[in-house]
C-alpha cells in the first residue's frame, strides 16, 4: 500500500498533463455546444429577414404610399429618393427590433427599377442593388439569399407588393452586408470570451468577426491555431446561396488555462485521497473474491459428483482461478453428455407417446366402426336384393332401369363404405386395382353431384387428358372425394364455385387431384388439427369430425400425401398426391 501511494504521488505530476488534456477536450465539447447555439442564433436572424420582408410588404401604409406615387415615367434613368431617417413607409424601430434590422431597404416599381432607398448605414448601398438584375430578384424572392455584392458578402431578400385587388404594384428588397455588426446583431450581444467569425471555405480566410482587432478581416484561419481553440466549424448555408462560408468560434487558449488550472489543483488532492481509498477497497475486494472462488470451486465439484454422477478429479497446480476454470470445463463436458442422453430419452418418450395416442384413437374408431357396421349392414343386406329385383323387372334402357341401377350402385357403395370404415384403425388387406383418377371422380360425381343443386354452386372440372393410371381401392378413393366435396359444399353459404383439377407431376410419376372452393376458409391455428379424429370446424350437429381423418388414413394407405392450404374469407385448397401405377 505504501509503495502504491508513493508511486501515485510521483506519477501525479505526469498525470497532470493527462488531466489537463482530458479537461480541455471536455471543455471543447461544452464549447462546441455554445458554438452551435451561436449558429442557431445566426440562422434565426437570417430567416427573420425573410419573415420581415413578407410583413413589411403587406402593411397598408406602404401600399397606400405607393398608390399615391406617380411612377409612370418612361424606361430609362429615374430619380431615386434616398432616406437617412426612417421613411413613412418603413416600420418603426420597435418593429424592426422584433424581426431584423436591415441596413438597406429598397422600393422598386413594377418595372424592377429602384425608386426609393432607406440607408441606415454610413456607406452607400452597392451599385448592384441600385440596379438589381432579374436573376438577383428571382433568387432572393421570398427567401434569404447570400451572395457577393460588389465583393462584399451580403444577405438579400425580396418580396412583391400586392394591393387589395391582388395586383402587383411594386417590390421591396432588404439587404445587409454580412460583417461584424451583422454577426453581433444576429447573436444579440457581443461575446466576451468567444470571437465569432465567418470564414470562406477555400481558402479559409476571415470574412468578418465580432472582434476585428483580434481576428482581423482578410487573414487566414490557420494563423490563429496556436493561440486559439477553434470550435465547431459549421457551414453557413441558409436559404439560397451562391457562396459557402464556415461559421467558426475562437476561444483564446489563455482563457482555457485559467479555467483548467484550478480544476487540476483540486483534482490532484482528490486523486491522492481516491488512490488511498481505492487500494484499501481493492485489497478487501480481492480477498472476498478469492474466498468466493474457492467456495464456488467446491460447490461445482460437489454438484458434478452428486447431481451428474461425476468422479472426483484432483486438479494440481495453478491458482484459484485456474482451478475454477478447470472445474468448470469438466462440469461443461459432463452437462453436455448428460443433456445429450436426456434429449435422446425425451425423443424416445415423445415418439412412444405419439404412438400411444394414435393407438388410442384407432382403438376408439375400431369400436365405433364395429357398432356402425352392425347397425347398417342388416338394412343394407335386405335393401340390395330388393332394388336388384325391381331393376331386373324393368326393361333395360328405360329411365326406371337406369335410376334403379344408380340406386343399386349407391347402396353397394354404402355397403362397401361400412365394410371399409374400420380401415382407419387397422391395416387394410384389400387389393388395389389400376384406376384412372378422372373416371373415379366422374363416377363419384354421378351419384353425389345432385347435392350441389340445393345451392347455386358452380362445379368446374379441369381434367388432364393424358393422366397416368394409379393403383388403389376405388371405393376408398371415392369416400375421400365425397368427404372433401362435402366439406367444400358446407363451406359455401349460397353461391360459389368448386374446382376439381387433375394433372401429373415429376415426369408422370405422381398423379395430383385438387379440390378448390371459395368458401369461408379455415383459420391458420386450426389447420394443424383438421386431420385429428372427431375434430371439426363446423357448428355442433353439422359434422362428426371423422371425414378428414378417415380420408387422411386412406391416402396414407395408398402411399400418397394430402395437403391443405386455406385463407379465411377466400377459400380452401386440398391437394392429394398419389403414385402412378408405373412406380
Amino acid at each position: 500500500m505504501i509503495v502504491s501511494l508513493s508511486s501515485t504521488i510521483l506519477s501525479d505530476y505526469l498525470e497532470r498533463y493527462t488531466v489537463a488534456s482530458a479537461l480541455e477536450k471536455h471543455l471543447e465539447a461544452m464549447l462546441d455546444e455554445k458554438a452551435l447555439e451561436f449558429r442557431l442564433d445566426m440562422s434565426r436572424y437570417v430567416h427573420a429577414h425573410t419573415q420581415a420582408v413578407k410583413i413589411f410588404t403587406s402593411r397598408m401604409n406602404l401600399i397606400d404610399y405607393i398608390n399615391n406615387q406617380d411612377w409612370s415615367a418612361p424606361k430609362g434613368d429615374v430619380e431615386v429618393k434616398y432616406y437617412k431617417k426612417l421613411p413613412s413607409w418603413f416600420p418603426s424601430r420597435a418593429v424592426l427590433r422584433t424581426f431584423a434590422n436591415p441596413r438597406y431597404a429598397f422600393i422598386l416599381d413594377t418595372e424592377g427599377r429602384v425608386r426609393e432607398v432607406y440607408n441606415s448605414w454610413i456607406n452607400d448601398p452597392p451599385e448592384s442593388l441600385l440596379f438589381p438584375t432579374k436573376r438577383l430578384l428571382q433568387l432572393s424572392y421570398n427567401v434569404s439569399y447570400l451572395t457577393s455584392l460588389d465583393d462584399i458578402p451580403s444577405l438579400v431578400t425580396s418580396d412583391k407588393i400586392i394591393n387589395s385587388d391582388g395586383k402587383q404594384i411594386g417590390a421591396m428588397v432588404l439587404s445587409s452586408p454580412v460583417d461584424e455588426e451583422f454577426i453581433i446583431s444576429a447573436l444579440g450581444y457581443k461575446t466576451k470570451k468567444f470571437i465569432v467569425s465567418l470564414v470562406s471555405d477555400k481558402p479559409e480566410v476571415i470574412i468578418a468577426s465580432t472582434d476585428t482587432e483580434v481576428i482581423k478581416k482578410g487573414t487566414y484561419m490557420n494563423d490563429y491555431r496556436d493561440d486559439f481553440i477553434i470550435l465547431k466549424q459549421e457551414f453557413f448555408e441558409y436559404g439560397s446561396s451562391d457562396m459557402q462560408f464556415k461559421f467558426v468560434s475562437f476561444l483564446p487558449k489563455s482563457d482555457m488555462n485559467e479555467i483548467i488550472s484550478p480544476v487540476i489543483r483540486k483534482d490532484r488532492i482528490q486523486h491522492i485521497l481516491q488512490s488511498v481509498l481505492f487500494i484499501t477497497l481493492f485489497s478487501l475486494l480481492l480477498f472476498y473474491i478469492i474466498r468466493r472462488i474457492v467456495l464456488m470451486t467446491g460447490r461445482i465439484e460437489q454438484f458434478s459428483r452428486d447431481a451428474l454422477g461425476g468422479k472426483t478429479t484432483t486438479i494440481s497446480g495453478g491458482d484459484e482461478l485456474f482451478n475454477l476454470e478447470k472445474r468448470f470445463q469438466l462440469l461443461t463436458v459432463e452437462v453436455i453428455s448428460t443433456n445429450k442422453e436426456l434429449k435422446e430419452k425425451a425423443d424416445e418418450l415423445i415418439k412412444s407417446q405419439s404412438q400411444l395416442v394414435q393407438s388410442e384413437k384407432l382403438s376408439a374408431m375400431g369400436e365405433m366402426a364395429g357398432g356402425l357396421a352392425h347397425e347398417l349392414n342388416s338394412p343394407l343386406a335386405g335393401l340390395l336384393p330388393m332394388i336388384e329385383k325391381y331393376r331386373d323387372a324393368e326393361q333395360e334402357g328405360t329411365q326406371a332401369y337406369k335410376e334403379l341401377t344408380l340406386m343399386l350402385t349407391a347402396c353397394k357403395y354404402m355397403a362397401q363404405i361400412v365394410r371399409d370404415f374400420g380401415a382407419f384403425s387397422r391395416e387394410s388387406k384389400g387389393e388395389f386395382d389400376a384406376l384412372n383418377l378422372n373416371d373415379v371422380i366422374e363416377e363419384t360425381l354421378s351419384f353425389s353431384a345432385g347435392r350441389f343443386k340445393y345451392k347455386s354452386i358452380k362445379l368446374i372440372k379441369e381434367y388432364a387428358d393424358d393422366l397416368p393410371d394409379i393403383k388403389g381401392a376405388k371405393t376408398e378413393l371415392q369416400q375421400v372425394i365425397i368427404n372433401i366435396l362435402g366439406n367444400a359444399f358446407d363451406a359455401i353459404s349460397n353461391e360459389g364455385e368448386i374446382t376439381i383439377k387433375t394433372f401429373s407431376a415429376e415426369n408422370k410419376k405422381r398423379v395430383i387431384m385438387e379440390f378448390i372452393d371459395n368458401g369461408v376458409g379455415i383459420e391458420q391455428k386450426k389447420l394443424d388439427k383438421i386431420f385429428d379424429p372427431f375434430y371439426t370446424t363446423k357448428r355442433p350437429g353439422k359434422g362428426t369430425g371423422l371425414g378428414l381423418s378417415l380420408s387422411y388414413a386412406i391416402i396414407d394407405r395408398h402411399k400418397g400425401k394430402m395437403l391443405v392450404r386455406s385463407e379465411v374469407g377466400k377459400g380452401t385448397r386440398f391437394s392429394i398426391s398419389l403414385p402412378s401405377s408405373s412406380l
